[in-house]
């Protein structure tokens, strides 16, 4: 498994970044509030490149690292998000839009 530590993509460091397209990130205490706000939008920002991205608490790489481990190779399993053209929503590549 190929991965990258402090990766910058769109402008913004991510704590991981695994198989050039699943992002790791470990949130801490200050992740609160307006700091939240600005998490949501440079994850927004990933989607809609086609990027996908798992967004933990640090409690949780300590305390529950199985399951966070297990939620990563199931992600990694589904394959790369695809962006339709057309379409800004990523979808899972294996899978098919279902009709409007």
């Amino acid at each position: 498994m190929h991965f990258v530590a402090q990766a910058y993509l769109h402008e913004h460091r991510r704590d991981f970044l695994i198989e050039g397209w699943l992002v790791l990130e470990i949130d801490g205490a200050t992740h609160t509030g307006r700091q939240r706000d600005l998490d949501n939008a440079q994850d927004w920002a990933l989607s809609i490149n086609g990027l996908d991205r798992i967004r933990v608490g640090y409690h949780q790489v300590f305390a529950c690292w199985p399951d966070v481990q297990a939620a990563i190779m199931q992600l990694l399993s589904q394959g790369r998000p695809v962006t339709l053209a057309g379409d800004r929503s990523p979808i899972r590549s294996g899978y098919k839009k279902r009709p409007a």
